[in-house]
């Protein structure tokens, strides 16, 4: 999953560069209520911008199972944490906020490819505006997607039980 991060990031910077050449000179950027143009910048800007955020996303992203094996456990926020993040079972949880986080990274490319696309349509069309209809089916796919992935993230990190025991570690009272 982090290699189809990377070649989405990659993906992301060579569109906004690619697209600089077919936008108009300041370029619509951002869209306000009904799709309508907001905020404009030059083709470059609008590279320089999209490209900004990709890499930020993509080091934030890629560092988080770095983090977790520097970081005190007091700054670490999971479910169960101090069962997670002991010795024995910090190697797997690190390597599933990694897979999470290449996952969510992705997801968030693909958003970003998409509004690329809707941006460059927009651009192009006389007069200029964004589809809202295709915007809102884009951001309501990506909002599922993230929750999905969100959930099944939160669910993994449940104690496992030993026998008699419930997900908390309490044992019934009889």
């Amino acid at each position: 999953m982090r290699i189809l991060f990377l070649i989405l990031c990659l993906a992301n910077i060579v569109v906004a560069v690619v697209m600089i050449r077919w936008m108009p000179d300041p370029m619509a950027i951002h869209f306000g209520h009904g799709g309508l143009p907001n905020n404009f910048a030059s083709p470059v800007g609008y590279a320089v911008l999209i490209s900004g955020l990709v890499v930020f996303f993509a080091v934030l992203f890629l560092a988080m199972p770095w983090l977790l094996r520097v970081l005190p456990v007091s700054w670490i926020s999971l479910p169960h944490c101090i069962f997670w993040m002991n010795e024995e079972n910090r190697p797997r949880t690190t390597r599933r906020v990694g897979a999470f986080m290449a996952s969510i990274g992705a997801a968030t490319m693909v958003l970003f490819l998409l509004m690329q696309w809707l941006t460059f349509q927009a651009n192009r069309a006389t007069p200029v505006q964004l589809n809202m209809p295709i915007f809102l089916c884009v951001f309501t796919g990506f909002l599922a997607v993230f929750t999905t992935l969100t959930v099944r993230f939160g669910l993994s990190f449940r104690r496992p039980k030993k026998p008699g025991e419930d997900h908390d570690g309490h044992t019934p009272q009889t």
